[in-house]
């Protein structure tokens, strides 16, 4: 299974995702931002579309 990581998502932007149907989970929570792990490749691009970074 492939795993794609975003770096670095804002409150704002995990706000998004929590509220997609996307499947995701934490990655890494340190200070302010937080990085997510996605399940797929498809899942990956349409996140970044969601929270504007592509």
């Amino acid at each position: 299974m492939s795993e794609y990581i975003i770096e670095n998502l804002t409150k704002r932007e995990i706000d998004i995702m929590e509220s997609s149907d996307i499947e995701w989970c934490p990655d890494d929570m340190s200070g302010d931002n937080t990085d997510i792990v996605v399940f797929n490749e498809k899942d990956c691009y349409k996140a970044l579309h969601l929270i504007g970074r592509k």
